[in-house]
């Protein structure tokens, strides 16, 4: 299974945008998104939520039984 921060850089090279381009739209700071994209984030799940709304995704969490 693929990392949140790997399917979201995929997502971003596939729509030819850079970090920058994904943190203007989602108003967040380019390093969150490298962090992101890094697996090395450790803020909050709304940023994350934010970054990947730029991206044309939807975060769905589940609850693990």
């Amino acid at each position: 299974m693929k990392s949140i921060g790997a399917t979201m850089r995929e997502q971003r090279k596939a729509r030819g945008l850079t970090q920058q381009q994904v943190a203007e739209l989602a108003r967040l700071p380019r390093s969150e998104i490298s962090e992101m994209e890094n697996n090395k984030f450790t803020g909050s799940i709304i940023r994350v939520e934010r970054a990947a709304a730029a991206l044309g995704m939807c975060l769905v969490l589940q609850v693990k039984r």
